[in-house]
């Protein structure tokens, strides 16, 4: 992963991220979560870049950042850094369920990982399971973050998240209740074709029995003759 942008390339996040919308015609969830922070934090940025830009002012350019101490950097390393949760997002947007699924294995229980494998889990294709895996670990690192990274975990992903796994959850039921309905449908189809045959059946015997009654009536008129 590359070094985070300065505020110079923060303040083109937005437009960047909706020109690969565009040229994808389409935007993942997670793309539209990070722009939606980032352009939290792009007006003031873009503040400091334009008060550089003037001639009597020569002020250093800042680094805007989602983490408030020194423990909450120390926490989520680079991902105090607004540009850093787009460029991660994008990096993977193009990934395979299985290769985010490798990427998820092969990363450990630290912070940062922690929110690798939270965005790696918001594929289209994620399974019920491994996304509801990811709501657990929202939960888990939560606590000690930062309003606006609790923002983008809870708010934004979180939620979203839920929607998903609930809407996955009332299809799963339906289709369960569909399932059972159907299986007792077919079962009463069965019964319901035994019992015809057993009808006629029975209707076959009486018709044999009138057959032979008749026959022995006939035979008696005969006899009387």
């Amino acid at each position: 992963m590359s070094e985070p942008v300065v505020v110079a390339d923060l303040c083109s996040i937005k437009t960047a991220a909706k020109r690969i919308c565009k040229m994808k015609r389409r935007c993942s969830k997670a793309v539209q979560v990070v722009t939606v922070i980032s352009t939290l934090s792009v007006v003031s940025a873009c503040e400091v870049i334009k008060q550089v830009t003037q001639p009597a002012e020569k002020a250093p350019l800042a680094k805007p950042s989602l983490c408030l101490t020194e423990a909450q950097e120390d926490s989520f390393e680079a991902f105090c850094n607004i540009s850093y949760w787009l460029e991660f997002v994008i990096e993977t947007e193009e990934l395979t369920s299985q290769q985010r699924i490798d990427m998820i294995n092969d990363l450990g229980e630290e912070t940062p990982s922690l929110v690798k494998k939270i965005l790696l889990s918001q594929g289209a294709e994620t399974p019920y399971q491994q996304r509801l895996r990811a709501q657990n670990w929202i939960v888990k690192i939560s606590a000690g973050a930062p309003q606006k990274i609790k923002l983008l975990l809870n708010d934004l992903i979180y939620e979203n998240s839920k929607q998903l796994l609930e809407f996955e959850s009332a299809i799963t039921i339906l289709s369960r209740v569909n399932a059972r309905q159907e299986k007792t449908i077919s079962n009463m189809q069965l019964k319901l074709t035994a019992r015809e045959k057993e009808i006629q059946k029975q209707q076959d015997q009486v018709e044999q029995l009138l057959k032979i009654e008749t026959d022995l009536i006939e035979q008696n008129r005969n006899e009387k003759r």
